[in-house]
């Protein structure tokens, strides 16, 4: 009896230790031995910047196409029942079919409206920018004449001329000399004028 518990223990020993390494997985695979990047979806496509208007455009155009659906199914009804000759029993068409179409053509209205006021915010933001622009390339312009008028006043300035300095040197003796006046002979006298005059000596 206790050989055949011994014998039932460990086969459910064996098969526990089978399911466990059944189970074990490698890194980057899951338990059923698939690689995890294989079964994870593709990315998403990144998305796209929309142009200008392109949502109100792409509204419009279903807005439109349901208004042509539409006035398409009001005209077969009354062709119908003219030529089944009904007319005079059905003379309108159902109610839901002319409320869909007003519907369609309110909202083709709310729609052109919305794309009125986008273009009118587009038109001031570029009026905007284009003054702000003109503005600073006049500032730059006035600024670049302001600086050339400053470097002509500069260059012709009295300061900036050279004034010649005195010399270092004395007057000169030419100048500093009494002016000499006329030379004047000895007199002579009168009563002699054939005389020689007398030499003194000073030795």
């Amino acid at each position: 009896m206790s050989s055949k518990v011994k014998a039932r223990k460990s086969s459910t020993a064996s098969k526990s230790t089978i399911s466990m390494a059944g189970t074990t997985s490698t890194p980057g695979q899951n338990a059923n031995g698939i690689n995890d990047a294989a079964s994870m979806p593709p990315p998403k496509d990144p998305p796209q910047h929309l142009a200008m208007l392109e949502p109100e455009m792409t509204a419009l155009s279903g807005c439109l196409r349901n208004a042509v659906i539409k006035t398409g199914q009001l005209y077969g009804f009354h062709a119908d029942s003219r030529r089944l000759g009904i007319h005079k029993y059905a003379p309108n068409p159902p109610r839901t079919l002319i409320t869909s179409l007003g519907r369609e053509v309110e909202k083709y209205d709310q729609l052109c409206d919305a794309m009125e006021s986008h273009l009118l915010r587009a038109i001031y933001l570029l009026q905007r920018d284009l003054a702000r622009e003109q503005r600073s390339i006049k500032e730059a312009e006035n600024a670049a004449i302001s600086t050339r008028t400053r470097s002509k006043s500069l260059s012709k300035s009295p300061t900036s001329t050279r004034v010649p300095l005195p010399s270092s040197e004395g007057p000169s003796e030419s100048t500093n000399a009494p002016p000499q006046g006329p030379s004047q002979s000895p007199p002579t006298s009168a009563g002699a004028p054939g005389r020689r005059q007398s030499a003194i000596s000073l030795s």
